[in-house]
């Protein structure tokens, strides 16, 4: 494991699931990208109010109102997220 402070940056794994996974931060600590052995990658935009806007392919609409997002694109139409609160990595 690799870190920039406390922030992890970085995890490589050996045995039957080899590879290293890898993150960077912007100025504001959000996670800008994730990528699997260098190569691999999964990029990340927010808006002004620090709201995911953007996961890869993934693009949310928000409720103007409440930033609540209320479809994700390409996603099924009349098709509601929970919680848009965090992006979790399991």
């Amino acid at each position: 494991m690799i870190y920039d402070g406390a922030r992890l940056t970085s995890v490589t794994t050996t045995g039957a699931v080899a590879g290293e996974i890898s993150w960077e931060h912007d100025s504001a600590l959000r996670l800008t990208e994730e990528r699997l052995d260098g190569t691999h990658s999964v990029t990340f935009t927010y808006d002004d109010d620090d709201l995911l806007l953007q996961a890869g392919a993934l693009t949310f609409q928000r409720d103007p109102t409440t930033g609540v997002s209320v479809r994700p694109s390409p996603g099924r139409p009349g098709q509601r997220l929970r919680s848009t609160s965090a992006v979790r990595r399991e």
